[in-house]
């Protein structure tokens, strides 16, 4: 289980990765350890999903799941 919140672009990338759309060695650097733990993190799970993104977008409001969309 993962301890650390990882942001979105991180796990997009190692969903590329894992995916094979892109190598780790094409990952920016300022990404690539998130990335690396997050696929050995993917690699001993029994079920190949990567974590949800942080809720919190750093301004203060929460996502809100609950709200409906006009039609």
């Amino acid at each position: 289980m993962l301890t650390k919140k990882y942001g979105t672009v991180s796990i997009l990338f190692a969903a590329n990765v894992a995916d094979g759309g892109r190598t780790i060695d094409e990952v920016p650097t300022p990404f690539k350890a998130d990335v690396q733990v997050l696929l050995k993190t993917d690699e001993l799970s029994s079920e190949p999903t990567l974590p949800a993104a942080s809720t919190d977008s750093g301004n203060g409001f929460a996502k809100n799941d609950t709200q409906e969309v006009a039609k």
